[in-house]
C-alpha cells in the first residue's frame, strides 16, 4: 500500500431579472508553492497524480482546477487532455486500486510552447462542476508529437503540498494499462491547485420568457422572491427546471441536500 509523504454550505442564487449567484469556493488542495525546479516529460503516456483533499471542510464539487506544464520545440499541433478518476479499478500488481471511473474529461485541446504556464479550468470555460471523493487521481496526457519532432513537454514537480496531501509515486498508463511508478530521487507530485464548493453551482440559460435552471446531482431546489428568504421547496423540481419570467419577474433559487 502506498504511504503518504505526500451541506451546510454555499447559497446558490439565480435572479430572473438578471443573474445573481453566490457560492463558497474553498481551497481543498494546493501544490503550487514549493517548486522543485524539476520537469517531468511523460511523452504521450497518460500520467496521473493521486491526491488527497483537505479534511477541514466538506467542499467536494470542483469548480476550479489549475495545473502547470511546460513545452518547447512545438510544430503547432500539440495538445493536452485533463481527466479526473476514481481509484476504483482492479488492483495493479503493486496493490493499490488503479484509476478507473472517469469523473471528468476535458477532451484534447491545443496548447502552445511555453517555458512554464498554468492551464486554468473553470465551470465557465471547461464545464467543471463535478463531485470528487476525498482522494482521486488527476491525469494529463499530451499528444501531437510527430515522429520526426524532438519535443519536450510535461508537468512541473512541486512538493510538499501546502493544502491536502499527495502520494510521492505516480500513475503511468501505457498500451498495457495503468502502472504505479516512482522516481529514485524526486517526489512525483505534479503542480496543481483545486478549489471546490460544498454544493454544485446552478447553470442557467434564457429561452424567450423562460429561464432554465439546471444542476448536477440529487439535490432539491428551493426558491424565494426575496434574497433573504424564506426559501420554500419547489415541489417536484428536477433538473432542468423552467421558470417563467412574466409569472415571476424576480426569483432566487438555491440547492439543498
Amino acid at each position: 500500500m502506498k504511504t503518504l509523504t505526500r451541506l451546510q454550505g454555499a447559497l446558490l442564487l439565480f435572479l430572473a431579472a438578471g443573474v445573481c449567484q453566490q457560492s463558497r469556493a474553498d481551497l481543498v488542495y494546493d501544490n503550487s508553492s514549493t517548486d522543485l525546479a524539476v520537469r517531468f516529460n511523460p511523452g504521450t503516456n497518460e500520467v496521473g497524480d493521486e491526491i488527497v483533499l483537505t479534511t477541514t471542510n466538506s467542499s467536494r464539487y470542483v469548480t476550479n482546477f489549475i495545473f502547470e506544464y511546460y513545452g518547447t520545440g512545438f510544430s503547432g499541433n500539440e495538445q493536452a487532455r485533463l481527466r479526473f478518476y476514481r481509484n476504483d479499478g482492479t488492483n495493479s500488481p503493486s496493490g493499490p486500486p488503479v484509476p478507473n471511473t472517469v469523473i471528468y474529461d476535458s477532451g484534447f485541446f491545443p496548447i502552445g510552447p511555453t517555458p512554464r504556464a498554468t492551464l486554468i479550468f473553470t465551470r465557465e470555460n471547461s464545464q467543471l462542476n463535478v463531485f470528487v471523493p476525498d482522494s482521486f487521481t488527476w491525469s494529463v496526457q499530451f499528444a501531437g508529437i510527430d515522429p520526426e519532432e524532438s519535443v519536450g513537454m510535461g508537468v512541473d514537480l512541486y512538493s510538499p503540498p501546502t493544502v491536502g496531501s499527495s502520494y510521492d509515486d505516480y500513475w503511468d498508463c501505457d498500451a498495457s494499462g495503468w502502472h504505479l511508478r516512482n522516481h529514485p530521487v524526486y517526489p512525483m507530485n505534479f503542480a496543481a491547485r483545486v478549489q471546490a464548493s460544498p454544493l454544485p453551482l446552478l447553470d442557467f440559460m434564457r429561452v424567450g420568457d423562460d429561464f432554465i435552471v439546471s444542476w448536477p446531482g440529487p439535490f432539491g431546489l428551493q426558491s424565494s422572491t426575496n434574497v433573504v428568504g424564506p426559501y420554500l421547496d419547489v415541489v417536484g423540481a428536477t433538473s432542468p427546471y423552467t421558470n417563467n419570467l412574466p409569472s415571476s419577474p424576480q426569483r432566487f433559487f438555491r440547492l439543498r441536500h
